[in-house]
């Protein structure tokens, strides 16, 4: 894989993380949000508006540019609307509407007051909005707009004054309060910030790697302190050796056999090839090791092709054949163990879980072996298992990171604490990833 597409799954999967934790994200907008909409919000304040429209006459309104007076007429184009507009906000205009009216505002105050706009080229109307916090004020200026103004303009213009069509009342309303620009910008700094520590935590636990995530998950399920060994594959020969000393530690104050369950909280295939390689690793040390498929549940195959037979431990709680008969022995090259087979499994395989029965069959075996690993089915679902590892010097739980969900663990553990069997620790095997083919 190279760097692109590397940064293509690990970006797709923090997309993924952060739609998981959509909820939280809206919620920290939404908090955020509330609390800018109130503390943010400006002093309310209560503004007065006037508005003062004035016409001007269909006869002195500016003829088009391209249209030429007549030669004995004599006369100038009067001014636009837009004209009229202009001027009428213009300093010098509001200079000499202060001066006749005398109301005791400045020119710049004044036009800080008015904004002047034109309703209607076709009707020639424009209009002069007044706005101030004072009712008394916003008249004053009102009614001086409306005296002077048209004189002023038809002194400046040299044309007919424009005719006062509406003198608007004096209106209130409200401005500032919440803020609501404020309570957006709140949310979305929030929704922002929390994506950021999410990413963040994301990268943490990505950085920390599957060791360690698992090793922390496991530590919120279980109260004892046990190892954790992860493999990355059931050929981890480095891992499995780590999980053999761990497990001789665990029962190193165990005199003679020491008979130890092998089960998990889901089924894996790897669960029964470890356990036969955990079989191998124990031989190699020069132990006597007896492997035990009591799994009875599902029927699967036997770990190698020399592991194969009809007769097994379903035939032995049947009482078809005695226990020696069915036992084989491996050989590879230096070491050897031997391995009993679940046998023929029947429909009447699962009423044969009884631990009593299974216990009958593995003591007497106990004073030939130093090792009695056995591979139990999963617990959770079925609690067979459970009354069985009760009885054993320890057991060693397995489980697929990334497979098996933190209920489903709880419940194995819950039901071995339950049954007060003692952990020996867990074997995590990572998730198989899909090879890839050759080209």
């Amino acid at each position: 894989m190279n760097e692109t597409e590397k940064f293509e799954t690990d970006f797709t999967k923090l997309v993924k993380a952060l739609v998981k934790r959509l909820p939280l994200i809206l919620l920290a907008a939404l908090l955020a949000g509330g609390v800018g909409l109130f503390a943010l919000r400006a002093p309310k304040t209560i503004v007065y508006k006037a508005k003062v429209s004035f016409l001007v006459q269909n006869n002195y309104a500016m003829e088009e540019e391209n249209s030429e007076p007549a030669e004995d007429s004599g006369s100038l184009k009067t001014p636009s609307i837009e004209t009229y507009a202009y001027v009428a906000s213009s300093p010098t205009v509001l200079d000499t509407v202060v001066a006749r009216s005398g109301i005791p505002f400045s020119s710049s105050e004044l036009k800080k007051m008015v904004s002047v706009s034109t309703e209607s080229k076709n009707i020639n109307v424009f209009s002069v909005l007044i706005q101030t916090q004072s009712k008394e004020d916003t008249a004053l200026v009102a009614q001086a707009i409306s005296d002077h103004l048209p004189e002023v303009l038809a002194e400046i213009t040299s044309c007919t004054p424009p005719r006062v069509l509406d003198f608007g009342s004096v209106s209130s309303a409200h401005s500032g309060g919440l803020s609501v620009k404020g309570g957006v910008l709140a949310a979305l700094a929030a929704a922002f910030l929390t994506a950021c520590f999410c990413a963040k935590k994301y990268a943490d636990d990505e950085a920390k790697g599957d060791v360690e995530l698992c090793v922390d998950e496991l530590g919120t399920l279980n109260a004892e302190a046990v190892p954790v060994s992860v493999f990355r594959s059931s050929d981890d020969e480095e891992t499995l050796k780590k999980l053999r000393s761990a497990l001789r530690l665990s029962l190193s104050e165990k005199s003679g056999c020491r008979v130890v369950g092998l089960t998990g909280a889901k089924p894996d295939p790897e669960k029964e090839a470890l356990a036969c390689r955990l079989s191998r690793s124990f031989a190699q040390l020069g132990e006597r090791v007896l492997l035990i498929e009591a799994d009875l549940r599902d029927e699967k195959s036997e770990p190698g092709e020399k592991l194969k037979s009809e007769k097994g431990l379903c035939d032995i709680l049947r009482g078809s054949i005695p226990a020696h008969e069915a036992l084989r022995r491996i050989e590879e090259e230096s070491l050897a163990f031997s391995y009993l087979a679940a046998g023929m499994v029947e429909d009447d395989s699962a009423e044969l879980l009884d631990e009593r029965k299974l216990l009958s069959v593995i003591r007497p075996l106990e004073a030939e072996f130093d090792y009695i690993l056995i591979d139990l089915e999963n617990i959770g679902a079925n609690i067979d298992a459970a009354l069985l590892c009760r009885e054993l010097d320890g057991v060693l739980v397995f489980f697929r990171d990334g497979n098996c969900s933190r209920r489903q663990m709880n419940e194995c553990l819950t039901q071995l604490s339950y049954a007060k069997a003692r952990l020996l620790g867990f074997a995590v095997l990572l998730p198989q990833k899909p090879k890839r083919e050759k080209a």
